[in-house]
């Protein structure tokens, strides 16, 4: 997340909620520091969940509960693998192929625990090269020492 997009999450979290007092700069550095590896998009949809189910503004702990919930999803598409059910998230069966495929279906659970870990890291990789590959070469240009 950039600090445009993060300036904008604070300012709308601010605004979803105008009676009450904005958040202070404390809370603004430890709200960086938990979604600053997250994307614009998932950290936007993690303040929508919250409004629809509270009427006060969020505190760290509340927008990280939303994110843990995307991580969630990203994870039981992995396990799906495991189940025998149709994936059809292209990007997750490159992912596990890339990883051994049904090689992983004889796991010890504390192996499939670090392999559960290393595929929601490649899922999350993927997507941000995806994201960044599909950007105009203009931003890529101005992105190149930020990113690489």
């Amino acid at each position: 997340m950039t600090k445009d997009e993060f300036e904008f999450f604070c300012k709308s979290c601010n605004e979803a909620f105008p009676k009450q007092m904005p958040m202070n700069q404390t809370e603004v550095n430890f709200m960086a520091h938990a979604v600053s590896q997250y994307e614009i998009k998932e950290v936007m949809n993690a303040l929508a969940l919250h409004v629809q189910h509270s009427e006060w503004r969020p505190k760290v702990c509340d927008i990280t509960k939303y994110l843990k919930a995307s991580d969630q999803s990203i994870l039981d598409t992995f396990y799906k693998f495991f189940e025998r059910k149709e994936v059809e998230d292209e990007r997750a069966v490159r992912i596990y192929r890339q990883m051994g495929g049904l090689k992983l279906n004889k796991l010890t659970t504390t192996q499939l625990k670090q392999k559960e870990e290393l595929f929601l890291e490649l899922y999350k990789q993927e997507e941000a090269k995806e994201k960044y590959e599909s950007l105009p070469k203009a931003i890529k240009s101005k992105l190149l020492g930020v990113i690489k």
